[in-house]
């Protein structure tokens, strides 16, 4: 959802030409900064890619890349770039980059599925580095020190702007705070991730959040990251997992904190492997449930029956209801419907008559009359449960009715009401009553109990139950059932198949059941 803070009383310190020169010089200057803390060289970046290539980087798996033909291609679908993860990876092959060096660019990007407002926008203009190492870099300690680095040449870029424009005093911290994202829950239980940002930055001005993808004590994750991205599952920051992770600062102005990098060590064939596992059994497989609920259709029609048995007969047991109506028409039987001044008269009424037709001195009326008249006790909150009146739309016909368990009743009511109502509303509108159309009778019949559709609700709740049972069993069973499964959980090749006998099955089981009995015999002697 978008979102868009507005600061109480905020002025800029720049105006447009001053802001659109100090951009410049932040882009030069950080840049400048940035390859020479990591010794990085520049290359230029792509703005799309073909699909299905694999090199478009899908964030945390669920972004929709935007996506066009290309004519001179067969209209093949090229898609914008959302990050260049993957592409600077094949480049830093093809370039031939020793350890220690990298490349960065400025990137270009498109993001639809981008939530909009202060921080974010469709477009994307950040920079993009990546940088190889040996295998022996795959540590936290050496992504604290890149991460460092990195905020260094934030500080000098701080203090460059500083010696430009007085007027915007440095506030970052000396010191970045490293924290992980488990550590970070802990000490936060009771706030959204979000949340747990905005007030861990806000007590260091600078903070950097490890294992940003991985699952934490409490089930969920910090954040998404895609598991062909960066390296999220290695033990890292006080043994815990994650070799990636955030780099968020305060903003004074927005009050709130504030991403400025997404970063980590990428991952390699094993971390690769273990994340899309663990994404895999942390999915469901719709397709295998779909048949396996399949299977199960003989239970899920029972449930369905009972369910619709049950609610038929809680139908059944209900009270049966009769309902007497009256309908008034909202201009009397003297005023003359011959201008639109009648008319408009008679619309603007309709409202106000439905307000005092359940009004407490209409209520105390019939309660009178028939206590009176009739000889029938009630009272006003008793009459005001029966009681509902309608103004039908678009027109000037107002309907008064009564609900009871006793015909006679319910017309009864309905006539003193409606009484009651008409000399209301001519004594306070100081004219002639208004028309009654229909006059309340006794109901021959009850009112629709909702048989049809409380039949069809309680179907559609005994099928919902029985599935969802079925659901949670399915997700509680983990047992190995497929090739595919062994391939998944084991890591192992399946070699062959060996079909089951049933013949075979049955007799083994029969088998299993005696020897079973010969024990429990043996054991009771």
């Amino acid at each position: 959802m978008s979102y868009l803070i507005k600061p109480k009383n905020y002025k800029p310190l720049l105006d447009l030409k001053q802001t659109e020169l100090g951009i410049k010089q932040i882009k030069e200057f950080f840049q400048l900064n940035l390859s020479s803390e990591l010794r990085l060289r520049r290359v230029t970046a792509p703005l799309f890619v073909l699909k299905g290539m694999g090199i478009n980087d899908d964030l945390n798996g669920i972004e929709r890349p935007v996506s066009f033909p290309i004519k001179d291609l067969g209209d093949a679908q090229a898609e914008v770039v959302h990050s260049l993860a993957k592409w600077k990876r094949l480049t830093l092959a093809d370039y031939h980059i020793e350890p220690g060096y990298g490349i960065y660019t400025d990137m270009n990007a498109i993001r639809s599925d981008e939530e909009l407002g202060n921080l974010h926008s469709l477009y994307v203009d950040q920079w993009d580095w990546e940088r190889v190492i040996t295998n022996e870099d795959r540590t936290v300690n050496f992504l604290k020190e890149i991460v460092n680095r990195i905020y260094a040449a934030m500080i000098r870029t701080e203090y460059m702007v500083y010696e430009m424009y007085p007027q915007i005093k440095p506030c970052l911290p000396q010191k970045l705070h490293f924290i992980h994202s488990e550590e970070l829950r802990q000490l936060y239980p009771n706030l959204e991730p979000k949340c747990r940002e905005h007030a861990i930055c806000q007590k260091y001005g600078a903070v950097f959040i490890i294992g940003i993808g991985c699952q934490l004590g409490d089930g969920k994750k910090h954040d998404g990251r895609a598991p062909d991205y960066d390296d999220y599952t290695t033990k890292g920051l006080n043994d815990l997992p994650g070799l990636n992770g955030d780099l968020l600062l305060w903003d004074n102005v927005l009050q709130r904190s504030i991403e400025l990098s997404s970063m980590g060590i990428r991952v390699d064939k094993e971390a690769l492997q273990r994340q899309l596992k663990e994404e895999k059994e942390m999915e469901i497989d719709l397709l295998s449930l779909f048949f396996y609920l399949i299977q199960k259709w003989k239970i899920l029609l029972l449930g369905a029956i009972i369910g619709g048995i049950l609610a038929e007969g809680m139908t059944l047991l209900k009270t049966p209801m009769y309902q007497s109506t009256s309908t008034l028409y909202m201009l009397s039987k003297t005023t003359s419907i011959t201008s639109m001044a009648d008319l408009q008269l008679g619309s603007e009424l309709s409202s106000d008559f439905t307000i005092i037709a359940s009004s407490k001195p209409v209520v105390d009326a019939a309660v009178e009359s028939l206590k009176e008249d009739k000889n029938i006790n009630l009272t006003r909150g008793q009459i005001q449960s029966m009681l509902s009146v309608a103004n039908k739309e678009d027109t000037r016909m107002l309907s008064i009715t009564i609900t009871s368990d006793d015909p006679e009743l319910s017309y009864e009511v309905a006539d003193a009401v409606t009484t009651a109502a008409v000399a209301q509303m001519a004594a306070i509108t100081q004219t002639d009553p208004p028309t009654i159309v229909e006059h309340p009778e006794v109901a021959s019949s009850a009112v629709d109990n909702g048989m049809r559709k409380n039949l069809v609700v309680g179907i559609l709740a005994g099928l919902v139950l029985v599935a969802a049972i079925y659901v949670i069993l399915y997700m509680m069973n983990d047992r190995i059932q497929t090739e595919e499964d062994i391939q998944m959980y084991l890591d192992t090749t399946v070699l062959g198949v060996i079909p089951v006998d049933k013949e075979l099955a049955y007799y083994s089981k029969q088998e299993e059941k005696n020897e079973k009995g010969r024990h429990g015999r043996k054991k009771k002697a």
